[in-house]
Formats: structure tokens, sequence, C-alpha cells
């Protein structure tokens, strides 16, 4: 990451109006632990590029790193109003809302994200952990399952879904996946 950051800084010295370099390097920085930069620069790219609706995901995501949930769920909210049909913003959303333990809200957010896209798997696999939170536990195996089978590789679904199987006593499909995990 060093060297790409470096030509990154390099690259936007020499194009300063660039909001794909700026967003590459926010990108850069986001990914090696150092959101208070990728802010600035997602930043930067948005007064340059106001509409790119990766950009204000990108910036709520690190917002929401840095502990500013409410200004996170503002850049999603601006992620919405420009693409309305995209689901990542509902998802980023009801990770915010998820980790301020406020399901409803979490909920409402996944359910809103796998409207626009049923494929969603990481989606099901939250929405699965606040309904456990909230005792629907049918529904929350409803949607470990549905993650289950469109990622059969995450092993953190598997897991969750044996530890239901095991809670019903039902002893062969809990081992089913516990072989997969």
């Amino acid at each position: 990451p060093g060297q790409a950051i470096a030509r990154l800084k390099t690259a936007i010295e020499l194009q300063p109006q660039s909001p794909e370099i700026a967003f590459n390097l926010g990108l850069a920085h986001h990914n090696g632990g150092k959101p208070g930069q990728a802010v600035v620069l997602y930043r930067r790219t948005l007064e340059i590029k106001p509409e790119w609706v990766a950009a204000w995901n990108n910036l709520g995501a690190a917002l929401a790193s840095m502990g500013n949930p409410s200004e996170a769920l503002d850049c999603y909210a601006q992620a919405r109003r420009i693409a309305p049909l995209d689901p990542q913003a509902y998802f980023n959303g009801g990770v915010v809302h998820q980790n301020q333990q406020c399901y409803t809200d979490a909920i409402d957010a996944y359910r809103h994200c796998l409207r626009l896209d049923p494929n969603f798997a990481s989606a099901h696999h939250n929405l699965a952990q606040c309904y456990i939170e909230t005792g629907a536990m049918a529904l929350a195996q409803e949607h470990y399952t549905k993650a289950a089978k469109l990622r059969p590789d995450n092993a953190d679904t598997w897991f969750n879904l044996d530890g239901m199987y095991l809670a019903q006593n039902c002893l062969d499909s809990a081992l089913d996946c516990y072989r997969k995990v």
C-alpha cells in the first residue's frame, strides 16, 4: 500500500482536479487504516464530482469507522438520492444502524436493500443477525439459509446457521452446516 499511496500522491500533484485520483488515494488511505485522510480525499472527490455514488458510500464508511454514524448516514442518504436503485447505500445504512443497536432501522434498511437486490448475500446475513437480536428466530434462520446458498464460502453464515439448528436440537442439519465451515 505504501508504494500505491506514494504514486497516487505524485499523480494528484500532477492532476489536482482528478476525482479518480483523489478517490483512489482516499481508498488507499482508508484501506491502510487512515480514515481521517480518506475523509479529506473523498470530500475533495465530491467537490469535483458531487454525483459520484461510490464516493458518498466510501465517505460514509470512513466517517462511520471514525465514530461519526450520523454523518455516515447523511452520506448514505445522499447516495440514495443520487441512485435510489443502488442497494449499497441501503446496506451501508443498515450496518450503521445495526452497530448502534437500532435493529428496527437496520432491518428496514436491509429489507430495502434486498428488494433492490434479492441476491445481496451480506444483507441476508446481517438481516438474520438483526432478527436474532429482535427474537424473530424463524426469519433469522430463513435469511441465514439464503445467505449460505448465495455465498457458500462464508464460514460465519454456516457457523451461525449451525448454532440455530443446534438450539432447535436438529443435529443432522447442524452437522451439515458444521461440515461446510
